[in-house]
């Protein structure tokens, strides 16, 4: 992404030529002749640069009464996502053809373009299968058939098509999450089905596997993760079809950040950056697509290490570790770097103890601003304390602004996860908030070395050096926010247990008297811990939440700003209130 192609949003809508004698004339935006001659521009630009543009396509999503169902009963897909939606019936050969044509009628006027990107798992290049009940049962032609065939043969056709006129243009097909409707881990007959003279198959370096951790637990990774550094069984097995089969074989992974921690612009976990390159070349792919259109769509040292990795073959660079040497030395100074080093290697074992993921929410999204609730169904916090999930637009039909309108708590109001370890001598325990604090420990070990570093930067490598230490403590500070809302929910909802009625009240009022006390000390540091971050952000526009573009949130001082605000209200009355309620 970005060294020799990058992918870009496509709908299908945005695109498809307006034919008034078609059936599907309805679906063409009034803006079509604008956005195909927009979309020339950016091709013909990345070429001059050697980078190609690869439409990341998604096939329409209408609601279920739309009027081109009228006008094309047999284009009439299953519903999807609970009712909320139809596809195209891609299994009808009039309506495939449509949607395939289309497709290509884009390279046809844009000749420059790359290729096409077809997620075909949970969200993307939409079919009946995606998102529907019961395997499309109410499709006529798709509810007869068994899914990975059919939907190999829609990719097929449009490679097929496609590659007639355009044999350059590569065709990828990724089914991410597939699970919704394949039942088939490994997606072997999938796999089995695709056309290997104009297909490729990309799958991710990680997902989809468990983690076991030395602290007895096991770590699910059902999407993708900095914290765990060895392949997944899964893609091993996919490798190997692929080889059986002769499809060319890509790898997905995340070279800057991970759904672990969402709020920076990379995570400065060299270590395991390093591994998971590795994981990804070792497969010895056709393509690496290192990282999805996240904040983290930037320059970074993870990045540059896969770019040596990838292109630095025959030269001292394809020695990940000389790399990651030579990136230190340069950006910090060669009496700076060997610290910096040493600080990356404890970032990566601290993020090693990571013990959940969790999608743009609490302390992974928007960091030390996540506030401090008594119940878990709070009312009357800061509107900055809730954002709209640009992203759940994927389970909506595409002309439903509901997902890109309606505000929703950026904050666990409920404990948010659980590490039960099953081996080994804490076995029965849940350790999650043990390891959420060795993590926070690692971290800031690694931050002390970065402080000793600081003596030994001079004038030409500051700038850079005072970023990455901001970032790293910026991090500190989140993680260490992180354990401390864990605790105190997990307190909070003890109080609660055992304060239900007055007798109940009555027999535990010197514990929970205790516990109040460890709420109203958690408090304090959370303050200490959000004045501090604001004063380090300040003005930093990299760390600003505000500028992501899969999120509508506010900034990420309005958030330190609101969240100091909460607490000195939970500190100054709310916890007063709770110790005399719990006298009564």
């Amino acid at each position: 992404m970005g060294i020799n192609a990058m992918p870009i949003m496509a709908l299908f809508e945005d695109y498809a030529l307006p034919e008034p004698e078609s059936p599907f004339a309805g679906l063409a935006r009034p803006s079509v002749a604008e956005n195909r001659a927009r979309l020339g521009r950016l091709a013909r630009q990345a070429a001059r640069y050697g980078i190609r543009i690869l439409l990341m396509a998604y096939n329409p999503k209408l609601t279920p009464d739309h009027p081109v169902f009228e006008k094309a009963p047999y284009a009439r897909g299953a519903l999807q996502s609970g009712g909320v939606f139809r596809t195209l019936c891609t299994s009808d050969p009039t309506t495939r053809r449509f949607i395939v044509e289309t497709w290509r009628s884009l390279f046809d006027e844009i000749p420059e373009l790359g290729g096409i990107l077809t997620i075909t798992g949970g969200e993307g290049f939409y079919h009946c299968f995606m998102r529907s009940e019961q395997n499309a049962k109410d499709c006529p032609r798709y509810g007869v058939r068994e899914p990975s065939p059919a939907v190999a043969k829609l990719v097929n056709d449009l490679a097929r098509t496609l590659h007639k006129r355009h044999p350059e243009a590569v065709v990828l097909t990724w089914p991410y999450s597939a699970g919704h409707w394949s039942y088939d881990r490994d997606q072997d007959v999938f796999i089995r089905s695709l056309d290997p003279k104009h297909v490729i198959f990309q799958t991710e370096v990680d997902k989809d596997s468990v983690d076991w951790r030395p602290a007895g637990y096991a770590k699910d990774i059902w999407d993708y993760s900095m914290s765990k550094v060895t392949r997944s069984e899964r893609i091993g097995r996919q490798r190997r079809q692929c080889r059986r089969t002769g499809i060319r074989f890509s790898v997905k992974m995340e070279g800057n950040n991970s759904i672990e921690c969402l709020n920076v612009p990379y995570l400065p976990v060299m270590d395991n950056q390093r591994a998971i390159w590795e994981n990804a070349a070792g497969l010895k792919p056709h393509a690496i697509h290192s990282r999805w259109l996240f904040d983290g769509s930037c320059k970074s040292p993870s990045e540059e290490l896969g770019y040596w990795r990838i292109w630095g073959r025959g030269t001292e660079f394809e020695n990940s570790k000389v790399t990651m040497i030579a990136i230190a030395e340069r950006d910090f100074g060669d009496r700076a770097a060997p610290l910096v080093l040493r600080a990356w290697s404890l970032f990566s074992e601290a993020m090693r103890h990571h013990p959940c993921l969790d999608y743009y929410i609490g302390s992974y999204f928007i960091g030390p601003g996540q506030p401090l609730v008594l119940s878990p169904n709070p009312e009357g916090l800061d509107p900055a304390f809730y954002g709209v999930f640009y992203w759940q637009w994927e389970v909506t039909a595409t002309d439903d602004p509901a997902a890109l309108t309606t505000k929703i708590p950026l904050f666990y109001a409920r404990p948010g996860f659980r590490a039960l370890a099953r081996r080994g001598n804490r076995k029965g325990t849940d350790v999650a908030l043990d390891e959420l604090k060795a993590l926070a420990s690692l971290w800031e070990r690694g931050v002390a070395l970065m402080d000793r570093a600081a003596a030994w930067v001079d004038d030409l490598h500051r700038p850079r050096f005072d970023f990455e230490r901001t970032l790293a403590k910026h991090l500190a500070f989140t993680w260490r926010s992180a354990a401390n809302v864990e605790e105190f929910l997990r307190i909070r909802d003890t109080i609660l247990e055992f304060s239900g009625s007055a007798w109940v009240r009555a027999g535990h009022r010197r514990e929970n008297r205790r516990d109040l006390k460890r709420l109203y000390r958690i408090a304090i540091r959370e303050r200490d811990i959000a004045r501090q971050d604001l004063a380090l952000v300040r003005g930093v526009e990299s760390l600003d939440l505000r500028f992501r573009l899969d999120m509508g949130v506010a900034s990420t001082e309005t958030l330190l700003t609101a969240k100091i605000r909460q607490l000195d209200h939970l500190v100054n009355t709310l916890l007063s209130q709770c110790e005399g309620q719990l006298e009564m």
